[in-house]
């Protein structure tokens, strides 16, 4: 007779969520603390290894790598340091504080390679209360935490994008004419506030993910312009390898392929954005955070429902990070090695990135509204952005769409789509 199989010999041993050892994979000797990408690390050794990792990131970004300490030029301009909610800023901070506004101790010590990049840096804050009204300004107590660390600390609004004055304080100039939805009309005439401006700017955009893409490219330009008028050679993002492989996935979904590139690494005329935390992961820069009792530069914001493309690239990113975090580093190091194929005409009017050659040609298959002479200016995200067509609800209150004031001179208002 057949004997019935044995279910218990059938079932697949558990797979263990750590190393073989409860010991520190580097150390040898101490007792592991966390697990980070299926290995023990005791907390010196995660934090020698953090350290590490910051390092060679700014390093590659900057040319430090085959510098010696005693060719490298005298610093001549300043950082820009964006401050958002969460635990990236201050960690990113800390490493710099350390490594590069420190200065020795004995006058006789020389400076670092990485002490002689800047001769100061500029902390930046954008408020978003503005954007519906529902938001808490904390503008106030962010200037109060940043001021106990440093008197550099610049405050921006994200209104300040269709703010005049803004605009002739950065740049010297306002355009003679800006676009609305039915013509053009002078800048100086109109009487709206920039909150205004900017509520109607946000309320015209048809989709949620279009809503958060065109937040994040006006605090971008933003921060463009105002590391221009300090005259700040490098803004330094706090993106970790996580929020990054978030922020290039979204990318891609949302049609913005041609400038993954960008998204890691930006030259914007004379200032650069670099992102030096880009091969830590979340874990990690947690982890860091905590050993080192660092506090948040930015107050808690209220928890807020999320949509959109970016909200559900954020779960699945966030999830693999958690069950599978090698598939998160391979994301990140695969699209860094992606180049456009296709070569850049013009900027856009409103990321003032540089745009494809085709993008119109690609968005003309894909879309029922004609090509006007506007969109001819636009790279295909932000096309996307302004026009598709989605189940957003859209409140006009006036007639005049006012474009940021860096993309007033053409205009860009007959992107919208008519309701």
């Amino acid at each position: 007779m057949c004997d019935a199989p044995n279910p218990e010999q059938d079932v697949m041993p558990k797979r263990r969520r750590f190393d073989r050892s409860k010991t520190c994979i580097r150390c040898k000797s101490s007792p592991g603390q966390i697990v980070a990408q299926h290995s023990v690390y005791c907390s010196a050794c995660l934090q020698h290894q953090t350290l590490t990792k910051f390092r060679r990131a700014l390093d590659a970004s900057l040319g430090l790598a085959s510098v010696s300490q005693y060719d490298q030029p005298k610093p001549t301009r300043s950082a820009l340091i964006p401050i958002t909610a969460g635990i990236e800023s201050p960690v990113l901070f800390n490493m710099l504080e350390a490594d590069c506004f420190s200065r020795p101790t004995s006058p006789h010590k020389p400076l670092s390679k990485r002490q002689q990049i800047w001769v100061g840096y500029y902390l930046a804050y954008i408020e978003l209360a503005a954007i519906d009204g529902t938001r808490k300004d904390r503008s106030e107590e962010v200037k109060t935490r940043l001021t106990a660390i440093s008197s550099n600390v610049i405050l921006l609004r994200l209104e300040d994008a269709f703010d005049p004055k803004w605009w002739d304080a950065v740049h010297g100039q306002i355009p003679d004419e800006l676009f609305k939805l039915d013509g053009a009309f002078p800048w100086r005439d109109t009487t709206e506030a920039p909150v205004t401006r900017l509520r109607q700017f946000i309320q015209s955009l048809p989709t949620p993910s279009g809503v958060a893409y065109v937040i994040s490219q006006l605090s971008r330009v933003l921060l463009l312009y105002t590391a221009k008028r300090l005259d700040c050679s490098h803004i330094l993002f706090g993106d970790t390898m996580t929020s990054l492989s978030v922020s290039l996935i979204t990318s891609i979904a949302s049609g913005d392929g041609f400038h993954i590139a960008s998204d890691r690494e930006e030259q914007w005329g004379s200032v650069r954005i670099i992102r030096p935390l880009r091969d830590l992961m979340a874990k990690e820069c947690a982890a860091y955070y905590y050993w080192n009792g660092l506090r948040s530069l930015c107050p808690p914001e209220m928890p807020r429902a999320e949509s959109g493309i970016a909200k559900v690239t954020k779960d699945f990113i966030v999830g693999l990070d958690r069950d599978f975090p090698s598939t998160v580093n391979a994301i990140a190091r695969t699209c860094a090695k992606v180049t456009p194929k296709q070569e850049a005409e013009g900027l856009c009017q409103l990321c003032e990135r540089p745009t494809p050659s085709e993008a119109n040609s690609w968005k003309a298959m894909s879309s029922a509204t004609k090509a006007t002479r506007s969109t001819q200016t636009l790279c295909y995200a932000c096309r996307t952005a302004l026009s598709s067509r989605g189940t957003r609800s859209s409140e006009k209150t006036s007639d005049k769409i006012l474009a940021p004031t860096w993309a007033a001179e053409r205009g860009i208002a007959e992107f919208f789509l008519d309701d």
